[in-house]
């Protein structure tokens, strides 16, 4: 069962299968995990309140690059 105690993985990838993918990976190591398809939604979730422990992040996305979105 996962709880908010529970490690949170943010996953950032436009392409929906390697996120998906890499999600449930994660999630049946029992990690919660939430995904984005560009940086700008991933601020987005990190500024609403989903801290990660853990961020895999693609160099290349829509807009900013994940080096980018690491520096916000």
């Amino acid at each position: 069962m996962q709880t908010s105690d529970t490690p949170l993985v943010l996953v950032v990838d436009d392409n929906d299968s390697i996120r998906d993918s890499l999600a449930a990976a994660f999630e049946a190591k029992r990690y919660r995990s939430v995904g984005a398809p560009d940086g700008e939604q991933a601020l987005e979730m990190v500024r609403a309140g989903n801290c990660p422990a853990i961020a895999i992040i693609a160099y290349h996305l829509p807009g900013a690059t994940g080096a980018d979105t690491t520096r916000c």
